[in-house]
């Protein structure tokens, strides 16, 4: 069976038209434990420690530069929301 990846191409600021892959269905990923351990901390923190967890330096850094709005929209696609013309789900 094939990995599932989740593709998002970066629409404004320096890193415009680059393409940030990562696995697909993130709640998934990682073991009970890991949600777990994490339960207690803010949303905000989860949201950091699963990114952090699930992407490669050169997946973060292009994450490290989307713009705010555009960060919400990949986070919200990455993790189930609405596809937009910008990202999609493959089979790798």
């Amino acid at each position: 069976m094939s990995a599932k990846t989740f593709t998002w191409t970066i629409n404004n600021g320096p890193k415009a038209g680059k393409t940030i892959t990562l696995p697909a269905d993130p709640a998934n990923k990682m073991g009970v434990g890991f949600h777990r351990r994490h339960r207690k901390e803010s949303p905000e923190e989860q949201m950091w420690v699963l990114v952090e967890a699930l992407a490669d330096d050169k997946n973060l850094e292009l994450i490290d530069t989307l713009w705010p709005d555009e960060f919400a929209e990949f986070m919200e696609a990455w993790q189930g929301g609405s596809m937009g013309e910008s990202n999609e789900s493959s089979e790798s």
